[in-house]
């Protein structure tokens, strides 16, 4: 008797591995990922750093929220010398983060420029930096209270603000900021 309950608990655990064998074939989790299953967190608005950028093209800001959405504000790498000129271009869509590794998707059509930011990256964070590292690319971006290029960037970022009838507002250093009062009208 005991003989049939080890045989049927061996199929049943053979059975069991076998199902998580196919699983992990269908991962797209890299050696690192697997080796350091934590999510690296990038929840939060950050801001680039121009001067750790290693190309051209590097994330001047973004916003990566609790619900998946992603919006950033992207150098082309583009240099004019007319009017109007593409050096920065708005993205945004759905994010996922497995282990050490952040993949961008767009919500729709991707357009020419900027489209090439919509890819996976490797992620180092470091206390409130985190490294972004794709092919051929590395940026460092600081971890910020909030993060607008418009005042309409502020929403859905978790911000406290004064209970009273008023606006967001963005200043020139790309932060959040409210305004109590009534906003003129144009």
């Amino acid at each position: 008797m005991s003989f049939k309950l080890s045989l049927g608990v061996a199929f049943l655990g053979l059975s069991v591995l076998a199902g998580c064998t196919s699983a992990a074939e269908e991962s797209t989790a890299t050696e690192q990922d697997l080796i350091l299953p934590f999510p690296v967190e990038v929840e939060g608005a950050w801001r680039g750093k121009w001067e750790t950028a290693t190309s051209s093209q590097w994330f001047e800001g973004a916003v990566f929220r609790h619900d998946g959405t992603f919006f950033a504000d992207v150098s082309t790498g583009i240099v004019c010398i007319t009017t109007p000129c593409p050096t920065s271009v708005r993205i945004d869509g759905t994010y996922h983060v497995v282990g050490h590794s952040l993949v961008l998707a767009s919500n729709g059509p991707v357009e020419t420029i900027g489209g090439d930011y919509f890819t996976r990256y490797e992620l180092t964070r470091s206390g409130d930096a985190l490294t972004i590292e794709g092919d051929g690319f590395s940026n460092t971006l600081e971890l910020q209270n909030s993060y607008c290029a418009e005042p309409v960037d502020c929403e859905g970022q978790g911000l406290i603000h004064p209970m009273c009838v008023g606006g967001w507002t963005c200043s020139e250093q790309r932060s959040c900021g409210y305004s109590c009062g009534i906003p003129a009208r144009d």
